[in-house]
């Protein structure tokens, strides 16, 4: 048990700690590991399990200062222009009534940045959701410090992205989801689900966890996962 303890701290030290992620966040990242790997040992319903975590650790962190100037840090996350040249072969220059879906919208980034960007746009919504009130709650809060008005501009649900139909009256032009949909413990439902309420020619864009890129966390809920399974061992033993 010592042994892995030991590398555990190593692959922290040497693959996710130098030189991105500020020491004194160490003790937060452990214990959010520790709570990520504990969840995939035990049976549990999934969504429930990661509703749990993301109210106890809303996700992203807002950093601070980041909604102090008039315009939104995200901003520039994604131009119209760039939605226009990949969807729709650069022929869209309207963009009035412009539906824009955020599935799994965390704390607001992509939110508060799209609806910054449709600004301009009569008519043009951003419809969000989440599983984590708190996130919603923070979310909200954003939005409205930049003016935005809910019904008017957006709108908020926590719920699960499977259930995005119960919620949609009319399809979606553009869907994001960023690292979402591998939650779930049937990602392709999740996916016809979005796919059910996206409108015929509109945009999906989609981020899920990757094999390699994530490689580092993958062996830390490795070892948390021997280690467990190891306490377990000697606690069934006494």
């Amino acid at each position: 048990a010592r042994q892995r303890r030991a590398a555990v701290s190593t692959v922290i030290d040497n693959r996710l700690w130098r030189p991105t992620i500020d020491p004194q966040m160490r003790p937060l990242l452990l214990a959010t590991l520790v709570a990520a790997t504990f969840a995939q040992t035990v049976t549990v319903d999934v969504t429930e399990a990661v509703k749990a975590r993301y109210e106890a650790f809303p996700y992203p962190a807002v950093k601070e200062g980041a909604d102090d100037g008039d315009i939104p840090s995200e901003y520039h996350w994604l131009r119209l222009e760039q939605l226009s040249q990949y969807n729709y072969g650069g022929k869209r220059n309207d963009f009035t009534g412009f539906r824009v879906l955020v599935a799994g919208c965390g704390t607001g980034s992509a939110v508060v940045g799209m609806a910054h960007v449709l600004r301009p746009w009569k008519g043009a919504y951003v419809t969000a959701l989440d599983l984590s009130a708190p996130s919603v709650a923070t979310t909200r809060a954003r939005l409205e410090k930049f003016g935005f008005v809910e019904k008017e501009h957006f709108a908020l649900h926590a719920m699960s992205l499977l259930d995005v139909a119960a919620v949609t009256a009319e399809p979606y032009d553009l869907i994001l989801s960023t690292g979402v949909l591998h939650h779930l413990a049937d990602p392709l439902a999740g996916l016809r689900a979005l796919e059910g309420v996206l409108a015929t020619d509109g945009a999906i864009a989609l981020m899920i966890y990757g094999a390699i890129g994530r490689s580092a966390i993958y062996e830390l809920q490795g070892l948390f996962r021997d280690e467990l399974r190891t306490d377990a061992d000697d606690d069934a033993s006494m």
